[in-house]
């Protein structure tokens, strides 16, 4: 068997080869993404997460159209409607301003300020999708499967998925936990 060499008039072919090779990859990984996304692979309910306290200061609501208010009063700010819909479903988000941190020259960053360079904590609300973006000049995070939110009163918003949750704090702040959220140590 002769090792195969390539000419420098094959490079054409070969780049268009590759080039359609790679679409078909992502075309495979797009339908894959979407099955996934079917209504009967979603994630556990609310029912799955661990019991809050009854003399706690969180109150645990579901992920859907009803909670964006909800969520919007405790974290203090306005509810927006996002300029894009997807499947037809109107996209929320709210913006919040991150109090406390350094300050962020508005030049260095493509991200939204509340004025005199203040930087801003984005949330993307994809309630259909059950997912929740948050963005701000240091982190971007893309939650997906997003089955439930704790309001912590005064304080933050926790929004719960299988894996872990991400929480967004009133002065604009952002924690994210990774890992099983059924091992008992993360009851509210």
């Amino acid at each position: 068997m002769t090792p195969w060499t390539l000419q420098a008039n094959d490079a054409p072919d070969l780049a268009r080869h590759l080039v359609a090779r790679q679409r078909i990859i992502l075309v495979r990984h797009l339908r894959e993404a979407h099955e996934s996304m079917s209504s009967t692979t979603r994630p556990a309910g609310i029912e799955s997460l661990p019991a809050v306290p009854e003399n706690s200061s969180v109150h645990r609501i579901a992920f859907d159209d009803q909670a964006l208010a909800a969520i919007a009063d405790e974290l203090g700010r306005p509810l927006g409607v996002a300029p894009f819909q997807v499947r037809g479903k109107t996209v929320h988000r709210i913006a919040i301003p991150v109090m406390g941190g350094a300050v962020v020259p508005a030049a260095m960053t493509a991200e939204p300020t509340a004025g005199d360079d203040q930087p801003v904590t984005t949330l993307t609300l994809w309630t259909s999708m059950g997912r929740v973006d948050v963005i701000n000049p240091w982190v971007t995070v893309v939650a997906t499967g997003v089955i439930a939110i704790d309001l912590v009163a005064g304080v933050e918003a926790i929004f719960r998925y299988r894996d872990g949750c991400v929480t967004v704090a009133r002065n604009g702040r952002v924690m994210v936990r990774t890992g099983p959220m059924n091992d008992g140590q993360d009851e509210p």
